[in-house]
């Protein structure tokens, strides 16, 4: 019984816990759209390119869940 509810209560912190985002972003933009670096779910829509990926990568390291299905990746020039 005590197993049954310490597993109960583990799994309510870790769910109120998750931070999930869905944004709708430009090519170059997503760090200025994401503030919560310890994001765990994100939810990306509209235009990136390689910096946002870079952004990702380097940033958001608490991610679980990324999901980018609706998103058209651009070519970056300087």
């Amino acid at each position: 019984m005590r197993k049954s509810i310490f597993s109960i209560v583990l799994l309510l912190a870790t769910v109120l816990g998750a931070s999930a985002i869905s944004v709708t972003t430009a090519p170059g933009e997503l760090s200025k759209q994401v503030s919560d670096k310890n994001v765990t779910e994100l939810i990306v829509t509209g235009s990136v390119d390689v910096r946002d990926f870079a952004f990702i990568a380097d940033n958001l390291l608490s991610l679980s869940l990324l999901d980018m299905s609706g998103v058209e990746v651009e070519a970056y020039t300087c």
